[in-house]
């Protein structure tokens, strides 16, 4: 049966260190502090690692082969948009398969501060201190609690 809604695609990128942090991000949109994983949504004519490389190119400012995005989790649950309750949202979260030197990224996103046309920062934390409270919304806090489980 089809509904009245729309399906809004996101990408999410699960960039982890050599020392065992991942990244994280925090934007402000619609007047919300969102915590979440970096990322971002699908435009239309795009693949899923093609949108995400883009997201990662534009918001950490690394070129990443969309080819080596390893798939970690898809949205298996119904969940609405916080921003429009006749939209339904599924998330995609990718994996890139070799850890980044953790000195060098933490590096590179404390270049990335923001500035008058930025609202999104990025940091490491540590998956032994990640917890999915910390986090936004249900999916971001899902994926939280299954790299908690050991799954990542």
């Amino acid at each position: 049966m089809e509904g009245p809604g729309t399906f809004i695609l996101r990408v999410y990128a699960l960039l982890l260190t050599d020392q065992q942090h991942i990244v994280l991000a925090r934007e402000k949109f619609q007047g919300m502090d969102i915590n979440k994983f970096p990322g971002g949504g699908v435009h239309f004519g795009e693949g899923l690692r093609e949108a995400l490389s883009r997201e990662i190119r534009e918001e950490l400012h690394l070129s990443l082969d969309p080819g080596g995005w390893l798939h970690f989790y898809t949205t298996d649950f119904f969940q609405r948009s916080a921003f429009n309750p006749a939209h339904q949202v599924v998330s995609v979260y990718f994996q890139w398969p070799v850890p980044w030197r953790h000195e060098v990224l933490s590096s590179h996103l404390q270049l990335l501060q923001p500035g008058p046309e930025k609202n999104e920062t990025f940091w490491t934390t540590a998956l032994s201190h990640l917890r999915s409270q910390e986090f936004t919304f249900p999916i971001d806090q899902h994926v939280a609690h299954l790299i908690t489980r050991n799954l990542l």
